[in-house]
């Protein structure tokens, strides 16, 4: 018979009825001789508009042969061991185990010549000697030699005494091996408290938070641009969805006048030297309004408010050290100018701020009579575990208590280590450890402020209509909240967009 196995995926119709649900299998998967044949002369046509493996549901017959073993617990994994332990919806290790096969077969996301090394290590060569120098035994001060970040030698005794914290997946208390990543003794302080340099090089430089706001750099359209920024209502890259948003609904609110003095906002922004024009796009437009501003970098422009913040780990400027560079970012905020502002707001660089909006939300009685410690932006939740955290999108506001808390008793040992682009994730695991909850960001009329797309994104997006990765993801936040569409997606007082 045709037969074909691996790790079942469901996928929903467009009409979110569960009958007409397909399953397929996802990622890796097999095959026999018969299958083989049977799917090269039937499935040509399909090929060129579905994905391999359903077409293979498809050309196949039935739903194909489920892959786990005969106690339900998966062989076929779809991502990597430590990807699979984490996706378990069990809360104890002992019960996550349970849910993975003895006899697994395959791992996905083994993205690296060292991580399919260690893996095969971990599996097949345990006991060998492989990781000692010439074959020899080594010592006890120097017993070998193993594989670090980013493939650099990492002595084996720097492990010692390490914790591995599996509630949050990483290393703990590894003094010596976070002395290695950590810059060594070129750097005045540790991470993430290190500082930031100037243009030269050198450690110790603060520089002007005020500086987009003294220069109030001029809004200028270069030629190369006109055809989108001058573009007829409706045709520029802002979409026909997006311009009844951002005319019809959204307004700029200036009516605020809180009694007890404007709101001082400090505006963060990650970014990389290869964004120089974006932030200064940020510059001409939204970045001057901010009460104080900085890009954090890997490089330094005092006339744009760029600044080189190293962070720790080997990821600097590139997209794996997001978080790094954002727990640096804001300990240098929070050493340097803290006490002069109430708020900060943390954004990507391609994100567009409405200022007067948030200024006038952090101003009025929603957040006044608040009782917590501020944590505001587009609530985003995780199903499986039910962390809920605001998505780095639209960027997401800190009080000056929050920003304290997080930076002075959260950061020390909160995902210390980690190297990731999650930044926002971890943000709200790292605030909700010292007890900041997220605030929610919905006006009075129970429409969302913070949006983690552009606007015509934001206008047309249907919840279980609209089909792709992204549209499916955000459906499955939309479950058990208020759906809003079209004009009624936004605030009339919205504060972010995102994928600007």
């Amino acid at each position: 018979p045709a037969l074909y196995f691996g790790r079942p995926l469901r996928a929903v119709s467009k009409n979110d009825d569960d009958d007409d649900a397909m399953e397929y299998m996802e990622g890796e998967w097999t095959i026999n001789r018969d299958s083989l044949s049977r799917y090269a002369k039937r499935a040509s046509s399909c090929l060129s508009k579905k994905n391999v493996a359903k077409c293979a549901q498809k050309y196949l017959g039935g739903d194909g042969m489920d892959g786990r073993d005969e106690s339900f617990e998966t062989r076929y994994h779809g991502y990597d061991p430590e990807g699979v332990f984490r996706d378990s919806e069990e809360e104890s290790y002992e019960k996550a185990l349970s849910t993975i096969s003895k006899l697994s077969i395959s791992f996905r996301l083994i993205n690296t010549e060292a991580k399919m090394r260690r893996l095969y290590k971990i599996l097949y060569r345990r006991d060998e000697r492989d990781c000692f120098p010439d074959g020899s035994i080594g010592t006890e001060e120097e017993p070998g030699r193993v594989m670090g970040l980013n493939s650099n030698n990492v002595p084996a005794s720097f492990y010692r005494g390490c914790d591995w914290d599996l509630e949050w997946g990483e290393w703990s208390e590894c003094p010596a091996y976070d002395s290695l990543v950590d810059g060594g003794m070129t750097q005045p302080r540790r991470h993430p408290h290190a500082g930031a340099m100037d243009e030269n090089g050198h450690w110790n430089y603060v520089h002007e938070p005020i500086i987009l706001k003294r220069e109030k750099y001029p809004f200028v359209v270069s030629e190369s641009e006109y055809g989108e920024v001058c573009a007829p209502d409706g045709l520029g890259p802002e979409g026909p969805g997006g311009y009844r948003l951002l005319t019809e609904k959204v307004r700029i609110d200036r009516t605020s006048k809180p009694s007890k003095g404007r709101a001082r906002i400090f505006c963060v922004v990650y970014t990389y030297s290869g964004a120089v024009e974006q932030i200064r796009a940020i510059a001409q437009t939204w970045g001057q309004k901010c009460d104080g501003f900085m890009a954090a970098s890997n490089h330094t422009d005092p006339s744009l408010g760029i600044v080189h913040v190293p962070h720790f780990g080997l990821y600097e400027g590139e997209y794996k050290g997001i978080w790094q560079r954002v727990r640096s970012a804001l300990s240098y905020v929070y050493d340097n100018f803290m006490q002069d502002y109430d708020f900060f707001h943390v954004s990507g660089d391609d994100t567009y701020v409405i200022m007067d909006n948030l200024r006038a939300f952090l101003e009025g009685k929603q957040v006044r009579s608040y009782p917590g410690w501020l944590y505001a932006g587009q609530r985003i939740y995780v199903h499986k575990n039910k962390t809920v955290y605001m998505g780095g999108g639209s960027g997401y506001t800190l009080s000056r208590e929050s920003l304290s808390r997080v930076v002075s008793l959260s950061f020390p040992k909160c995902m210390a280590s980690a190297t990731n682009f999650a930044e926002d994730l971890f943000m709200g695991k790292c605030l909700k450890r010292i007890n900041v909850e997220p605030f929610d960001d919905r006006d009075e009329r129970g429409e969302y402020r913070y949006h983690g797309f552009d606007p015509q994104f934001v206008f047309k997006f249907r919840p279980g209509v609209t089909t792709g990765k992204v549209e499916g993801f955000w459906t499955e936040q939309m479950k058990g909240r208020p759906v809003k569409t079209g004009l009624d997606a936004a605030s009339v007082q919205s504060v972010a967009f995102h994928q600007m």
